[in-house]
């Protein structure tokens, strides 16, 4: 992308990467709800909670990425700001409403 952009980089180059992060968290999310309501054999929503798992880690580091590029005076509080939020919303989010 830089090489098209005449050798400049942008810090929005980094957000291209919110395309696989969408994808695979849509689809882990849909089919994980899918099989468990369907009460699957344990490893089809495991595969799918692995899915969402990906694309959360995938999205915050491309968050940090985009942040310490266009930022980088506030990296560090960036830093734990975002991994704060992403512990909060996957992890204790999905430990209340996980059966």
């Amino acid at each position: 992308m830089s090489r098209r952009n005449g050798g400049v980089y942008e810090p929005e180059f980094r957000l291209v990467m919110g395309i696989p992060v969408a994808i695979t968290t849509a689809i882990g999310l849909m089919d994980f709800g899918w099989s468990a309501q369907e009460r699957d054999n344990w490893i089809v929503p495991t595969t799918f909670f692995g899915l969402i798992s990906f694309g959360c880690s995938l999205g915050s580091t491309t968050a940090i990425n985009f942040w310490v590029d266009s930022y980088r005076q506030y990296a560090d509080e960036a830093l734990v700001t975002l991994n704060f939020s992403k512990n909060v919303f996957h992890e204790l989010m999905f430990s209340l409403f996980h059966q």
